[in-house]
């Protein structure tokens, strides 16, 4: 047996214990006294598994990992051993969405990137030293065909990672090992508060947005609303709900060409953001200060020559193509699920605790568009949809408006922050509250099930709902504890369940 494979047998083996009443637990894998090398007739000092075990249950993390594998069994026992699992079925699609996403994260917040491009080996090299095998061996020489120079521009997601950026396949003892267990016990979380807590998904007035913050640029402190408002009347008053996509609208203001999928050069020409030998965006910016370097040392800029040349380390060349590579990957739009509880904190407070009002919520599905049609066919009152100044509808898109409405201006849905001079256009997908999560023909939601799912998940981050969660689960498990240290490290993470 791999020292690996010992390793993951002495945590499956604590997470198999049953609970004692003795009052020193002492319990060792079976494997304790075997010796970690064969030498023959010499002698080895420590030439045995406990130097290892020893040392395994003195690390910080020896306890918690311990845990977790408790709780993987545990998942399995309710959703299945994800070997035995159907992965055409849906719960399969999911769990391995979330490790692409876990792997995401992981890879754009890694140290396997040179220069803001990342190496896919540098990552397997990493694997490998956790002692899981990549494309089949821990032999990388073996492989050839690896992503490199991948650049995290905003369009790479959970759903690409695995086409631009990793071969999946080949990590797949370290997916299954080690993230297909943390995505089960995180759904293990989401199934608690769905069957025990029902409750507090429609009190956590979560919200599904789509939002884009684009700062006023102060070379040009103009150019920003001028784009803005070209967006606002072409994508959105005068466009469809898919025109009204707000990368466009990004992509535009960074621009780089090459990132360009829509409408966002004729956005720019009619901005005036572009023009004969001008460029004002913030790519634009960037050459601009590239062109004022040159060869002659009296006219060059030789403070932005040194940023470009990293005082000298390369040459500017170099130094625009990594300045380019940062550019590209800016990201102004935030989307997804957020509760009121520590969500979207990024967002300026007033502008905050507007989207999280309830009147949100009872704009969002019923408010009359501006042509007087309702995707719900009007649940509310005309008058009532007329005084709701919180959200606006346009072509079946709501957006969230601000505190001051002139409703003659057709772009009333602009929000503006003044301290950080920073414009906000947040389209709000869904606005959740108890009436809505009324089951039965007269729900709001056709897909209440998947509306419930998203905002279990991300409750199910929230440490306090974790320890209520695997609490409950503990407590049901008949478990006897075979070492002490991890008996009193479950006592002091879980005291409601010890106390009784």
């Amino acid at each position: 047996m791999s020292k690996s494979k010992k390793i993951k047998s002495f945590f499956l083996a604590a997470a198999a214990l049953l609970l004692t009443g003795c009052t020193t637990i002492a319990a060792n894998p079976s494997f304790y006294d075997d010796k970690l090398v064969n030498v023959g007739d010499n002698e080895v000092y420590n030439n045995i598994e406990s130097t290892v075990i020893d040392l395994l249950k003195d690390q910080s993390t020896t306890k918690s990992d311990v845990r977790d594998a408790v709780l993987a069994k545990l998942a399995e026992s309710y959703f299945g051993k994800w070997e035995d699992v159907d992965k055409e079925s849906d719960f399969a699609k999911d769990v391995n969405r979330r490790v692409a996403k876990l792997l995401l994260d992981d890879i754009k917040g890694g140290s396997y990137s040179y220069r803001s491009k990342f190496d896919e080996e540098k990552f397997a090299l990493s694997i490998v030293k956790k002692f899981y095998k990549v494309n089949g061996s821990y032999d990388l020489s073996l492989t050839s065909a690896w992503h490199k120079d991948i650049i995290f521009t905003p369009d790479v997601t959970e759903d690409n990672v695995g086409t631009v950026a990793l071969h999946l396949d080949y990590y797949s003892d370290y997916i299954n090992d080690v993230l297909v267990p943390k995505v089960y016990q995180s759904k293990l979380v989401e199934k608690y508060l769905i069957e025990n807590e029902y409750r507090s998904l429609y009190l956590s007035h979560a919200r599904k947005v789509h939002y884009v913050a684009i700062t006023i640029n102060d070379n040009h402190p103009e150019a920003a609303r001028y784009l803005i408002d070209e967006f606002i009347d072409s994508n959105i008053i005068n466009g469809t709900a898919e025109t009204a996509n707000l990368e466009i609208l990004a992509n535009a203001w960074r621009g780089v060409d090459s990132q360009f999928v829509s409408n966002e050069s004729a956005l720019l020409n009619a901005a005036e953001l572009v023009g004969a030998g001008f460029d004002n965006t913030i790519y634009g910016d960037l050459l601009s200060d590239y062109n004022k370097i040159t060869a002659d040392v009296k006219t060059t800029d030789s403070s932005i020559e040194s940023t470009f040349t990293s005082n000298g380390s390369y040459t500017k060349e170099v130094g625009l193509d990594i300045k380019t590579t940062d550019t590209k990957v800016l990201d102004y739009t935030t989307d997804g699920w957020y509760v009121r509880d520590g969500g979207l904190s990024s967002l300026p407070t007033a502008i905050r605790d507007r989207l999280f009002s309830r009147s949100v919520e009872s704009g969002v599905d019923y408010v009359l568009d501006d042509e007087g049609n309702s995707e719900n066919g009007g649940h509310l009152s005309d008058d009532e949809t007329e005084i709701n100044s919180y959200v606006r509808n346009i072509h079946g898109k709501y957006y969230l408006m601000p505190e001051s409405v002139d409703r003659k201006d057709s772009r009333n849905f602009l929000n503006f922050d003044a301290s950080s001079k920073t414009y906000y256009i947040i389209q709000v997908d869904e606005a959740v509250n108890r009436a809505k999560f009324t089951v039965g023909d007269d729900s709001v939601y056709q897909n209440l099930d998947e509306i419930v799912g998203e905002v279990a998940k991300v409750l199910a981050t929230k440490d306090t709902n974790k320890t209520l969660a695997l609490s409950k689960y503990i407590e049901d498990m008949d478990i006897k504890f075979h070492d002490q240290d991890i008996y009193d490290y479950f006592q002091e993470q879980y005291p409601d369940i010890f106390d009784n």
